[in-house]
C-alpha cells in the first residue's frame, strides 16, 4: 500500500494543473498530452483506490478517518485532471490534440477509473457525511471543498465535486463521440460501469435540505447564495439525467442496432432506479408548496460559539465575505435580522432549487423550469420507446415496451400514483413551452396505460383515481397547447376507453385503443372507488379542460367527434364531478358570506378554487353588466354539449339530415351518445337533480355572519340553483329536440325498407352469433331514450321549457318506431326468417318495447302532473280506474301501479298537439283517485283534469316522492329572485312562459340567468367558454342574448320575430306591479 507521504508526493504532481490554475486551451491540451497525465492520472486513481480499499471498511472509528483525509485530496486532484482534459479539447475545436484526448477519456480505464472514483464517493464520502452530521452543524455558504473532511460541508462538497467531475467527462465523451465514435466508447461505457455507479452516487447523495433540518436562510431582501454542494449536485443531476440519457438515448436512435447496447445500459438495476427517481423528483416537484414549512425567526448578531462548531464553520465558509454582508441585513422594521427557514417531508433534488436553477452557469441557460421537467420525464418514458424501436414489427415492439415498463415499475399501483403526481407539476409549468410539456405528459400517459394492460380488477380500482386524474392532467396540457385535432381525439378515447373498461390487445400500440359503442357505459365502480375518483378529479380542472378541448372540436368542423367523446371519456362520471364542483361553488358563497360579516375563519373549505372574479355581487341586469352568477362556470362543459346538440338540431330542422343509415342503426350514434349523457348528467338520479336541493343555506344562520350577509348569500344561491335549473333545461330540451330528429329518420328507414332489407337489420352485425344486430342496437338505444331522455326530463324540467320542447312529438314517434321494429321481428317469423331460426338477439325486439311503453307511459304520467304540461302536451293522454278487471288488464286482473300504453291510438292521432281519439295510457290503482274516475267518461276528460292529475300526482309521489318537491321550492323562489333582479324591466323565462311560433306548438322557452346565445343555430365557438362570449340582450323581450349581429338576425329570420313580442309581454306580465 502506498505510505501517506508517497501520495502527497504525487498528487503534488497534478497540483499545477487545477482547474483555478490552468488555462483551458490548445497548448495545455498539448502539455497533458506530453506528459501523458490523461492516462496517468487513471492509473495513479486505480492504484491508490485498490491499495486504501481494505481500509475504508475501518475508517470510521474513534480516532478520526485519517485514511479517507489521506485520498480524497489526491484523489481530487486526478479527477480535476481528467476534467481539465475535457474542457481543453473542447475549447480546442477540431484540433489533433483534442481529438486525441477525446479519444483517451473514452478509453475503458478512463472510464473505469472515474467508477472506482464514484464508487469511493458511495462508499466513503457520503457515510462520512452522515456520521459528520450528527457532530457538527451544517454551513450553507461553503465555496471550496474541505479536503481534510473534518465536517459535513467538507465531506458533502468533496463527494459533489468528485461527482462533478466525473459526470463532466462521461457527458463530455458522449457529446463529442457521437456517430462513429461511439461504436468505441458504448462498449468501454458498458463494460467499466460507470453509468450505474453514477446513478447509485446521485441516489444515496445527502439531500440538499436535509429532512427535518430547516438550513435553508432566506433573508427578506436577496436570494442566498447557493452552497458550494448544491451548485455541484445541480450540475451531476442535470449532466447525468438531461444530458447523457438523452444522449445515448439519441444514439440508439441514430444507429439502431449498432448501440443495441445503449437500451441495455437503460434498463439496468441501477438506471432503472434512476429513472423511477426521476419521475419521483418531477412529482416532489408538483407538490413543494405542501411539502415546505416557511418559518420566521430573528437571527441571533451575537459572536459565533467557541469550540469545534464554530471552526468547522469558519473552515467550511472558507473566509466567504458573502455571509457578514448578510449578516449586517436588516429585516423590515426589526432592529434584528429575521430569516425564513424551510423545512421539507422530502428531499427535493438542487436542480429544481430556484435560486440554484437562476444563477448557477451550468444550467442558466434553462431558466425556465418546463424543459428541465420534460428533460427529466424524457428520461423515464425513452427507454420505453427506444426498446419499441428496436425491432422492425410493430406487435412485436409493443409486446417489448410493454415489458420494458413492467421492469421499470413492478407495482401498477406505484406507478399510476407518481405519475399522475408528476403530470400535476408538468401542468403546472405549462403556460411557457405548452408543446414540450404536452408531448411527454401525453407518453407518460400512454407508458402508464401501457402497463395496466392485464390489470385484475381490483388492480384497476385501486388504481382507477390515479389513472383518471393522470388523464385530467394530460388534458388540461392539451387544453393549454395547439395540439393537432387527432391527438385531442386519441386522447379522449384514452380515457374513454379506461373508464369502460375495455381491455386493449397487449400488441396495440397505445394511442391505438378500442373503446365500447357510444351507448356503452363506464365500468361498475364500488361507491368508495368512485367517490375516491371525484376527489382526486376535482382539483384537476378536467371539466373545463374537456370544455375548452370540446368547442375546440366544434369550432374546427368536428362536432360529431366532440359529441362521441363525451359519452366516452366520463360517461356516468360526469355528474357526481359537476356536482361536486357546484357543491365547492356553494361553499364559497358561505365563505364570501363570512367575509362580508368581517369575521376571521380558518381554513377555507375543500372544494375546487374558486373561479376568477368569485361570486358575484347581485347587479341590475343590462347589456354591459349582465348579472351572472359565478355558478355558470362550474357547468361550462354542460352548457357547450347542449350548444352542440342544439346546432345539431337546427341543422336537421332546416333539411340537413345526414344520409346514409339512421345513425340509431350504425354501431357508433355520436349525437345519441350525446343526448343520452347529457340527458344522464341533467336530468337523472345521481346527476344534477340530487344536488340541486343542496344549493342552499344550513337551516340556522352561522355564529358571527351578519344578517344582510345572510340574506345576500340566500340571494346568491337562489340565483344560483334556477341557473342550474335552466342548465337542465337547456340540455334536456336540446337532447329531446335532436333524439326526435333521429327517432324520425330510423322510423322512415324502418317503414320504407323491403322485406330482404328488414331481414338484414335482424342479422348480427360482424356477421358472427351472439353479436348484436342492428335492429337489437335500436331496440336498446330506443329504451335508454323513452328513461333516461323522455321520462326523466318530463320528471325534472321546467314546464315552460318542456312545452317548449314538444315532449309528446318525441313520445309518439317512439312509440311508433317500437310497434314498427315489433313489426319487423314479427314478419321475419312468419316468413321463416332470422328472427325464426337465429339465436336470442334477433327476437329482443318485444322485450325492447315493453321496456320503451314503460318509459313513455312513466314520461306521460308526470306530464299529466302538471297542470300547465297537462293542458299544453298531453291533453286526455292519461286516464285510470280503480276496477282490477279494466278491458287492457292481463290474465289474473291488473295490479296496483299497473300501466296500459295504447300504441294504436298514436297510429290514429293526427297531430300531437290536438287530444288524442281515445286515452294513450291507462293506469290501475285501487285508491280513491283511480276510483273517483271509475263510471267517468273519457269523453269529457277536459271536465275531470283535475282528478287526473291527482291521480297521476299520487303514482310519481309513489315513485319519486323526495324528487318531485324541489320544484315546488325552486318555483316560489322564483318570484323573488325576478323581483331582486327586475332592474331593467327583464322578465323571465322561469315562472311564466310565453306563446309564439315556436316549434313546441306554440311555446318558446329561453333561459335568463344563463349566458348563452339565443339562436339555435349558433357556431360561435370563441376562445374560452359561452359565459366569455360578448352577449347582448335583444331590445325587443329583453331575455333573449345574442352572440352577434348575425346571430340576431339568424334568429330573427327563424322565428324570433313571432316569439319578441310573447316573451316581451310574459315579460312586462311577470314584472312586478308598483303600488
Amino acid at each position: 500500500m502506498p505510505r501517506g507521504d508517497g501520495i502527497s508526493d504525487v498528487s503534488q504532481l497534478f497540483e499545477p494543473f487545477a482547474r483555478s490554475r490552468f488555462y483551458n486551451t490548445t497548448a495545455s491540451g498539448q502539455q497533458l498530452l506530453d506528459l501523458d497525465l490523461v492516462p496517468r492520472s487513471a492509473a495513479f486513481i486505480e492504484i491508490l483506490l485498490r491499495a486504501s480499499k481494505p481500509s475504508i471498511g475501518s475508517e470510521a472509528s474513534a480516532d478520526g478517518p485519517l485514511g479517507v483525509r489521506d485520498t480524497a485530496a489526491p484523489i481530487l486532484a486526478a479527477t480535476d485532471v481528467l476534467r481539465l482534459a475535457a474542457d481543453c479539447a473542447q475549447t480546442s475545436g477540431g484540433a489533433p490534440a483534442g481529438q486525441t484526448l477525446i479519444q483517451l477519456l473514452g478509453t475503458t480505464r478512463v472510464l473505469k477509473a472515474l467508477k472506482a472514483t464514484t464508487c469511493y464517493v458511495t462508499d466513503v464520502v457520503w457515510p462520512l457525511a452522515t456520521e459528520l452530521a450528527t457532530q457538527s452543524p451544517l454551513s450553507t455558504l461553503s465555496t471550496q471543498p474541505d479536503l481534510q473532511l473534518r465536517s459535513e460541508t467538507g465531506a458533502r462538497d468533496m463527494g459533489s465535486t468528485l461527482l462533478s467531475n466525473a459526470t463532466r467527462v462521461l457527458t463530455f465523451v458522449l457529446t463529442h463521440s457521437a456517430g462513429p465514435g461511439m461504436r468505441r466508447v458504448l462498449p468501454a461505457l458498458e463494460e467499466s460501469g460507470l453509468l450505474q455507479a453514477l446513478s447509485t452516487a446521485l441516489l444515496k447523495a445527502p439531500p440538499v435540505v436535509p429532512v427535518g433540518r430547516p438550513v435553508l436562510c432566506l433573508p427578506d431582501t436577496k436570494p442566498v447564495p447557493a452552497s458550494a454542494f448544491a451548485d455541484r449536485m445541480a450540475t451531476v443531476q442535470a449532466e447525468l439525467c438531461l444530458n447523457s440519457l438523452k444522449l445515448l438515448s439519441d444514439d440508439f436512435t441514430a444507429r439502431g442496432k449498432e448501440a443495441a447496447a445503449a437500451p441495455k445500459l437503460l434498463s439496468t438495476p441501477e438506471l432503472l432506479a434512476l429513472r423511477r427517481e426521476l419521475l419521483r423528483q418531477v412529482a416532489l416537484y408538483g407538490e413543494r408548496s405542501y411539502d415546505m414549512v416557511l418559518s420566521l425567526e430573528p437571527r441571533s448578531t451575537s459572536a459565533p460559539p467557541a469550540g469545534p462548531a464554530a471552526s468547522a464553520a469558519a473552515s467550511s465558509t472558507g473566509g466567504s465575505s458573502e455571509g457578514s454582508d448578510e449578516d449586517e441585513e436588516q429585516g423590515p422594521g426589526t432592529d434584528q435580522p429575521m430569516r425564513a427557514t424551510v423545512q421539507l417531508s422530502e428531499p427535493v433534488w438542487a436542480l429544481l432549487h430556484s435560486p440554484i436553477r437562476f444563477s448557477f452557469p451550468a444550467i442558466s441557460g434553462l431558466p425556465d423550469l418546463a424543459p428541465i421537467l420534460t428533460r427529466m420525464v424524457e428520461g423515464v418514458i425513452g427507454p420505453v420507446v427506444l426498446v419499441s424501436q428496436a425491432v422492425k414489427a410493430e406487435a412485436t415492439g409493443m409486446v417489448l415496451a410493454a415489458r420494458a415498463v413492467e421492469q421499470l415499475y413492478p407495482s401498477r399501483a406505484e406507478f399510476a400514483d407518481v405519475a399522475a403526481r408528476a403530470a400535476k407539476a408538468l401542468a403546472k409549468n405549462v403556460s411557457n413551452s405548452p408543446g414540450l410539456v404536452e408531448g411527454v405528459s401525453s407518453g407518460l400517459r400512454e407508458m402508464v396505460e401501457m402497463r395496466m394492460r392485464g390489470a385484475s380488477a381490483a388492480e384497476v380500482h385501486e388504481c382507477m383515481p390515479a389513472l383518471l386524474e393522470l388523464h385530467a392532467h394530460s388534458l388540461s396540457v392539451m387544453a393549454a397547447a395547439e395540439v393537432p385535432i387527432e391527438d385531442v381525439l386519441d386522447a379522449v378515447k384514452m380515457l374513454g376507453a379506461r373508464l369502460q373498461g375495455v381491455e386493449q390487445p397487449p400488441t396495440a400500440p397505445p394511442r391505438r385503443v378500442r373503446t365500447a359503442a357510444a351507448d356503452g357505459k363506464i365500468m361498475a365502480l364500488p361507491p368508495a372507488v368512485l367517490q375516491s375518483c371525484v376527489d382526486s378529479l376535482l382539483p384537476t380542472g378536467l371539466a373545463p379542460s374537456l370544455d375548452a378541448l370540446v368547442r375546440r372540436l366544434a369550432a374546427s368542423g368536428q362536432a360529431e367527434a366532440a359529441a362521441l367523446s363525451m359519452r366516452a371519456s366520463l360517461g356516468g362520471l360526469l355528474g357526481p364531478l359537476l356536482c361536486a364542483r357546484l357543491l365547492g361553488w356553494r361553499e364559497r358563497v358561505l365563505e364570501r358570506a363570512r367575509a362580508d360579516s368581517g369575521a376571521e375563519w380558518g381554513a377555507a373549505p375543500a372544494g375546487p378554487p374558486a373561479e376568477e372574479g368569485g361570486v358575484e355581487v347581485v347587479l341590475p341586469l343590462g347589456d354591459e353588466a349582465e348579472d351572472l352568477p359565478s355558478v355558470q362556470g362550474e357547468l361550462g362543459l354542460l352548457v357547450s354539449m347542449a350548444k352542440m346538440m342544439r346546432a345539431e338540431a337546427a341543422r336537421r330542422r332546416a333539411g340537413q339530415q345526414p344520409s346514409g343509415t339512421p345513425e340509431l342503426l350504425e354501431e357508433e350514434s355520436a349525437w345519441y351518445a350525446l343526448a343520452l349523457t347529457s340527458c344522464i348528467i341533467a336530468c337523472s338520479p345521481g346527476g344534477l337533480p340530487d344536488t340541486l336541493p343542496q344549493l342552499v343555506l344550513p337551516s340556522e344562520r352561522e355564529e358571527g355572519v351578519t344578517p344582510e350577509a345572510w340574506a345576500a348569500a340566500e340571494r346568491r344561491l337562489d340565483a344560483g340553483r334556477l341557473a342550474v335549473w335552466e342548465a337542465m333545461c337547456l340540455c334536456g330540451t336540446a337532447a329531446m329536440q335532436l333524439t326526435t330528429h333521429q327517432l324520425k329518420a330510423a322510423y322512415d328507414k324502418l317503414r320504407r325498407s323491403s322485406a330482404a332489407q328488414r331481414e338484414q337489420l335482424l342479422k348480427p352485425s360482424t356477421g358472427q352469433a351472439g353479436a348484436p344486430s342492428p335492429l337489437f342496437r335500436l331496440g336498446a338505444r330506443l329504451a335508454s331514450t323513452a328513461a333516461c331522455v323522455v321520462a326523466s326530463s318530463a320528471t325534472y324540467l321546467l314546464p315552460e321549457a318542456l312545452m317548449a320542447a314538444a315532449p309528446q312529438e318525441t313520445i309518439r314517434v317512439a312509440a311508433l318506431l317500437g310497434a314498427e321494429m315489433l313489426h319487423v321481428e314479427d314478419a321475419s317469423s312468419r316468413r321463416g326468417g332470422w328472427a325464426a331460426h337465429g339465436d336470442a338477439t334477433a327476437r329482443s325486439a318485444t322485450f325492447a318495447f315493453n321496456k320503451v311503453l314503460e318509459g313513455l307511459g312513466c314520461a306521460v304520467i308526470f306530464l299529466s302532473a302538471n297542470e300547465q304540461l297537462q293542458r299544453a302536451c298531453v291533453p286526455g293522454w292519461l286516464w285510470g280506474t280503480g276496477r282490477k278487471d279494466a278491458e287492457w288488464a292481463l290474465e289474473g286482473g291488473a295490479q296496483p301501479n299497473d300501466v296500459f300504453f295504447d300504441v294504436t291510438t298514436m297510429s290514429d292521432m293526427t297531430s300531437v298537439f290536438a287530444p288524442p281519439p281515445r286515452p294513450v295510457v291507462q293506469l290501475y290503482t285501487p285508491s280513491a283517485n283511480g276510483r273517483a274516475l271509475d263510471g267517468k267518461r273519457w269523453a269529457q276528460h277536459e271536465r275531470h283534469a283535475a282528478a287526473v292529475r291527482a291521480l297521476a300526482m299520487e303514482w310519481a309521489d309513489q315513485r319519486s316522492p323526495v324528487r318531485m318537491g324541489p320544484w315546488h321550492a325552486l318555483m316560489e323562489t322564483a318570484a323573488a329572485v325576478r323581483s331582486e333582479r327586475q332592474g331593467g324591466g327583464q322578465g323571465s323565462g322561469l315562472t311564466g312562459g310565453a306563446q309564439g311560433q315556436g316549434g313546441g306548438g306554440g311555446h318558446v322557452w329561453a333561459p335568463w340567468l344563463l349566458r348563452v346565445c339565443g339562436n339555435p343555430g349558433c357556431e360561435v365557438w370563441g376562445e374560452g367558454g359561452e359565459v366569455d362570449l360578448p352577449l347582448k340582450r335583444c331590445s325587443g323581450c329583453r331575455t333573449v342574448r345574442y352572440c352577434g349581429r348575425a346571430c340576431q338576425q339568424a334568429h330573427w329570420r327563424g322565428g324570433h320575430k313571432e316569439e319578441c313580442g310573447a316573451l316581451a309581454a310574459a315579460a312586462t306580465a311577470a314584472r312586478p306591479t308598483k303600488e
